[in-house]
């Protein structure tokens, strides 16, 4: 659950959040933002095998499977660092995880977030807190 004021209907994970965000790595200069956990499909993988391999790469925890569902796709102008007018497409999906969640090497820290910290995450992540909100899922 949340910590402090912030706090959730459920433990499951939820929209390719835990009502969490990973923060890139140090490493990553000029970032800002806080970014929900997830990333680009390489080769032919599928969404649902690119969201486990990046789960298990960001968070060391593996998804169960037959417990991954799609819940919707934003889409939205990128933050700095990118073309102008650059769009992109976040899928988010719902389902259950086994392990501990803690961040990897490519995550620098794990954070519980409510609806205020609406301003701390990209404008993608903003749509998804919006209906999270709206459904009574983030408060």
């Amino acid at each position: 659950m949340g910590q402090g004021p912030c706090r959730t209907s459920s433990t499951r994970w939820r929209g390719c959040t835990w009502w969490t965000a990973g923060s890139w790595s140090p490493g990553h200069a000029g970032r800002t933002f806080f970014y929900i956990p997830g990333g680009k499909r390489e080769g032919t993988e599928s969404d649902l095998q690119a969201l486990q391999r990046e789960i298990a790469e960001e968070l060391t925890v593996t998804l169960l499977t037959g417990t991954v569902r799609h819940t919707r796709t934003y889409r939205a102008h990128q933050p700095g660092g990118h073309p102008a007018g650059a769009i992109v497409r976040m899928s988010c999906y719902t389902g259950g995880y086994s392990g501990t969640l803690a961040p990897s090497s490519e995550i620098a820290e794990l954070a519980w977030f409510c609806y205020a910290d609406r301003p701390r995450v990209p404008a993608v992540d903003q749509l998804l807190f919006d209906d999270l909100r709206a459904a009574g899922q983030l408060h």
